[in-house]
């Protein structure tokens, strides 16, 4: 609708400030966020959380498998510091080691053994004098398959090895882990 001209009997009473218009609202009077942008910038920070949360997990879980893998490798390492120590032949079983408790038994009475073992820390190595356990990344025990032996359904090898079942905790999936390269 086009705006009425004025009536000429109010034109010097606007003048004077009588009736007056409210100004417009420019950028330089503006105070404050509007309801989207807010809303933006709400929804960009969740998404950078959902970015940063992913790698955080990512992160972690790699962190959890290369503490297995090293668990797995200086357990494999003690092992074969003690029967080079003893001389008994990798493909023959350690008297008295049929699994991984009496193993690490057997193993915390030789000395560079023990070094090995005491290596991974408290948090992979766990309990007291003849009552070890050997836990991987995920808190796990790791499994010892002697020589020639079936293990857990863990299939017989000609020498020893040690497994740990991995983030899943699932045997036989993918993700096991073997102190051996498969």
């Amino acid at each position: 609708m086009p705006r009425q001209p004025t009536p000429r009997a109010l034109r010097p009473a606007m003048m004077m400030g009588a009736v007056t218009r409210r100004p417009e609202r420019t950028d330089v009077h503006r105070r404050g966020f509007t309801l989207i942008e807010m809303l933006v910038v709400i929804g960009v920070i969740v998404l950078m959380i959902g970015i940063g949360m992913a790698a955080y997990v990512s992160v972690m879980r790699s962190g959890d498998a290369a503490a297995t893998r090293a668990v797995l490798e200086q357990a494999q390492g003690a092992e074969r510091t003690y029967r080079d120590a003893v001389d008994l032949p990798h493909d023959q079983p350690i008297p008295g080691a049929d699994d991984m408790r009496s193993l690490l038994r057997v193993l915390m009475q030789h000395e560079e053994s023990r070094m090995m073992l005491e290596s991974v820390g408290d948090e992979h190595l766990t309990g007291e004098e003849g009552n070890w356990r050997l836990r991987d990344g995920w808190n796990e025990e790791i499994i010892y398959v002697p020589p020639g032996e079936e293990k857990q359904g863990y299939p017989a090898r000609q020498r020893s090895y040690f497994v740990s079942r991995g983030r899943d905790r699932d045997r036989g999936t993918e993700d096991d882990m073997f102190s051996y390269d498969r």
